[in-house]
């Protein structure tokens, strides 16, 4: 039973020359090799603008992290002023001024067409 499940793949073994029948098995060895590093690269390309994608966001975000701690400076700020009473300058002493918290922040340069699903 077995023999005959083979028999194409001896029929056609028997007729080669070695040569052929090296090229032969060579390239069906070498056919799903290719096949995987295909799909490894186009897998590492897609990976490669998704990790863009993120830094363009980190990039974006950075500033608003500053721009949060600076808010919830100032709301501590302002609770201990209203229940304590004392000066706002006296409450966070040596926190940073809100002026040019944004000027780090730049645009992104890589703009990418929206994708449609």
């Amino acid at each position: 039973m077995t023999t005959r499940f083979f028999f194409p793949a001896l029929f056609l073994m028997s007729r080669l020359s070695f040569l052929h029948k090296f090229i032969l098995i060579s390239a069906l060895f070498i056919m799903p090799l290719v096949g995987f590093v295909y799909l490894l690269s186009s897998q590492m390309a897609l990976d490669s603008q998704v990790a863009s994608k993120e830094m363009d966001g980190d990039r974006y975000l950075a500033p608003l992290r500053a721009a949060l701690s600076h808010a919830i400076e100032e709301k501590i700020a302002a609770h201990a002023h209203y229940v304590h009473g004392a000066a706002p300058h006296e409450m966070l002493p040596g926190r940073p001024r809100s002026t040019g918290m944004f000027s780090s922040w730049r645009p992104s340069t890589s703009r990418s067409a929206p994708r449609q699903t």
